[in-house]
């Protein structure tokens, strides 16, 4: 079950004298077809060129055959031709989709789809409404181009106007004693008009005061002027 060519080891003896002759071994029929590499973890819309090798029962490489390649589900990616694989963009973990047959035999691999580069970053909850001094623990996501999200990621947080609160290393904020609205961009809130400031763009709204513990100030709800930046 051995392929190969032995020379002299076939022999016939008669008394002294001795003949010889030799045979090469080749391969049975193709009885099954592996797909490398195998399994392998690549990243949204990454190539990778796949090689297919057939083999007989007894393990022996055949060579000279032809493979026609597929990816048996799509969202896995696209295969050419020549066995080069381009994965697709929803990251996720396909199993034996990529194929390569040569007649009625078929070998396959999966494939590992992972997302790509951090793209965008989502902050949860968004937009919460707080009572002054209200703690808010908030949560981050990245996520590629795709909208795959990514794990392992680590977050710096910060607050960028003092004015609406303070945030910890763990993401856990702490509402200021200044009622607000404040949006993801810079923000003014006046009750005296003439304060104004020319760069700001005047929006009105009435907002909801709960100061029990910020001096001359009432509870209450006021109509004040928010300026938000163009």
């Amino acid at each position: 079950t051995v392929v190969g060519t032995y020379t002299g080891v076939i022999r016939a003896q008669s008394g002294s004298v001795t003949g010889s002759a030799g045979v090469t071994v080749t391969p049975g029929a193709l009885h099954h077809i592996n797909v490398t590499p195998a399994n392998p973890s690549l990243a949204v819309t990454q190539q990778q060129a796949f090689n297919a090798q057939g083999f007989d029962q007894h393990n022996n490489p055949i060579s000279g055959l032809t493979f026609t390649w597929s990816v048996s589900e799509a969202a896995a990616g696209s295969i050419t031709p020549a066995g080069l694989f381009t994965a697709g963009t929803v990251a996720g973990t396909y199993a034996n989709v990529i194929r390569a047959q040569s007649g009625s035999i078929t070998g396959s691999t999966g494939v590992t789809v992972t997302p790509g580069a951090l793209h965008h970053i989502n902050v949860t909850p968004a937009n919460p409404s707080l009572a002054v001094a209200q703690q808010q623990a908030f949560s981050a996501q990245g996520f590629d181009q795709y909208n795959n999200p990514i794990s392992g990621l680590t977050f710096t947080w910060s607050v960028s106007d003092a004015t609406a609160g303070s945030v910890n290393s763990a993401g856990v904020f702490t509402a200021s004693t200044t009622a607000g609205t404040y949006a993801n961009n810079d923000f003014r809130m006046l009750k005296d008009a003439s304060k104004m400031d020319p760069r700001f763009t005047r929006t009105t709204t009435s907002v909801t005061y709960q100061l029990d513990d910020v001096k001359d100030l009432e509870a209450g709800t006021y109509s004040v002027w928010v300026e938000t930046l163009p």
